[in-house]
């Protein structure tokens, strides 16, 4: 388990983890077109997201206000995941 600690007291914090559907496939076949996928969302205090932040989002997504594609500046994959989503980035060979 990773925990904060004296010299880094903000180190880790929320994460929000979603099991989506792929509609696209990655290299080698790994993760294909159907298959369940993991994104990971984390608060990240370097780039001004935090637990609030995370928290917030949480709410959003359970309500229906957001979609994952909404939160897609904060996948911990970037643009992978994007892919993956079937959202509109070009594919890297990943």
């Amino acid at each position: 388990m990773t925990k904060n600690t004296k010299d880094f007291p903000n180190l880790y914090g929320l994460t929000i983890g979603a099991y989506p559907i792929a509609k696209n496939i990655v290299k080698d076949r790994w993760i294909e077109s159907g298959d369940k996928f993991r994104i990971q969302i984390s608060m990240n205090q370097y780039n001004g997201y935090s637990n609030d932040d995370v928290k917030a989002d949480f709410e959003a997504l359970k309500s229906g206000e957001k979609s994952l594609e909404d939160l897609a500046d904060h996948f911990w994959n970037d643009e992978k995941d994007m892919w993956l989503l079937g959202m509109n980035v070009e594919y890297k060979g990943w």
